[in-house]
């Protein structure tokens, strides 16, 4: 901790959010990638859904909604379905 006149500055790891998901993009399997190109702004595949949230995909502008029939539906945030269908096929 340092101290400039009154202000006392401490350090702080902070996480930066950015649309970049190419990291996290490479964190899923092959077969993972494919299952989320087939309709990437329809329902995520319920499997995916934890893998998603534990490497960081799904948060701020993720869509939860429940049908008619009580099942609990995620959508990608919009940031996130068009880094998807922007990606070349071989990505």
């Amino acid at each position: 901790m340092t101290t400039q006149g009154f202000l006392s500055v401490m350090p702080v790891r902070v996480r930066i959010m950015n649309d970049d998901h190419t990291i996290a993009w490479s964190w899923l399997t092959p077969e993972q990638q494919l299952a989320l190109r087939a309709n990437p702004s329809g329902p995520v595949p319920e499997q995916l859904v934890p893998r998603l949230q534990q490497i960081g995909l799904l948060g701020v502008g993720t869509k939860y909604l429940t049908s008619p029939t009580g099942v609990r539906q995620t959508y990608l945030p919009r940031d996130l379905v068009t880094f998807i269908e922007v990606l070349p096929l071989s990505a």
